[in-house]
């Protein structure tokens, strides 16, 4: 039996046990593992069930792979609440999977808004289970993750002062409470499946694709996350990874922010050599190349031969085209 973690939006395991004739196995280690949402995986790479990793880190788990609905947990008050939970899904997924499947062949809009509204009902019925949780056990790893989950829920959709619906206000609303009740120093929200898609989302959906507007955000969240080892690491590594060759020009400006605030000033003792030599060769690269920045001295021959700096040239407007006979675009 293996026993495997989430680690953002990847899977990996991190033990394993040996089952006797009476199909017990035991975990255990000189360490405590990281906290967060684990699971058990068979020899063929299964995913059978998921368990708290909490404090404690002493418990018995018994659970049959053929009905899963009975797992039952000893000795971890958060994993009670889990594995009541876990029973839940057991009944509730395939309810929401059989609708799924009924909406993609509903052949009208008549069929299609029943199975919605039935979606609406369950999935209802799923948040205020989650809410109920958070109201009754907020200490417990639970609550944390569920709340961690929620999204915000608009009560009213936002008026104009003319009366129509104001889109922008609606935006602001989700943007300011996307992260009501987390944490950001808190380390085990790195080890759940839903903390980086989430996290995607926001900088997807409700961070505008300007620079400056990402710095403020990555800041915040860095800042926040210094008491957290872990998920400070781990979002440093994310951002790094994202803006040090963004899919929109300018953005590189986020990565340089990083290295100057985090990477020069010492923040590189996880890295490994390697690692460090792309990213400080990478912004030591790109400095000298900013938008909005004095491009550095450009000092060409011009048409009669003469040695000339783009600098020396005095005009109102300079026009400056990089053409290359092999390049496709040029061409064009």
């Amino acid at each position: 039996m293996y026993l495997g973690s989430y680690y953002g939006k990847n899977k990996i395991l991190v033990d394993s046990a040996f089952m006797n004739d009476k199909s017990q196995a035991v975990f255990k280690g000189d360490k405590k593992l990281p906290k967060g949402i684990y699971f058990f995986v068979t020899p063929a790479r299964s995913l059978l069930f998921e368990i708290l990793m909490d404090e404690n880190q002493h418990f018995t788990v018994i659970a049959d792979s053929a009905h899963l609905e009975n797992l039952a947990v000893t000795g971890s008050a958060d994993n009670d609440i889990f594995a009541a939970y876990s029973r839940y899904l057991t009944t509730l997924a395939p309810k929401l999977n059989s609708l799924q499947q009924q909406l993609k062949s509903a052949k009208n809009a008549a069929d299609s808004g029943a199975v919605q509204e039935q979606q609406k009902k369950l999935n209802k019925e799923l948040n205020d289970y989650r809410d109920n949780v958070i109201t009754t056990q907020p200490e417990s790893m639970v609550a944390t993750f569920f709340q961690s989950v929620k999204t915000p829920e608009l009560k009213e959709w936002p008026k104009k002062a003319n009366g129509t619906p104001d889109s922008t206000a609606a935006w602001q609303y989700m943007k300011d409470h996307f992260w009501d009740g987390v944490n950001f120093y808190d380390n085990s929200l790195i080890r759940t499946p839903f903390f980086d898609p989430k996290l995607e989302d926001y900088y997807k959906y409700y961070v505008p694709a300007n620079p400056d507007s990402i710095i403020s955000e990555v800041n915040y969240m860095l800042l926040m996350s210094r008491a957290g080892k872990d998920i400070h690491q781990y979002l440093l590594g994310k951002f790094t990874d994202k803006y040090i060759n963004p899919e929109i020009m300018g953005q590189d400006k986020v990565f340089l922010f990083l290295f100057n605030n985090y990477f020069s000033k010492g923040d590189t003792l996880w890295l490994n050599e390697r690692q460090r030599k792309y990213i400080f060769d990478r912004a030591y690269s790109l400095m000298a190349n900013q938008i909005n920045e004095p491009a550095p001295q450009l000092v060409l021959k011009d048409t009669l031969g003469k040695t000339s700096s783009l600098y020396a040239v005095k005009a109102s407007f300079t026009f400056v085209v990089f053409w290359d006979p092999t390049c496709g675009h040029c061409k064009e």
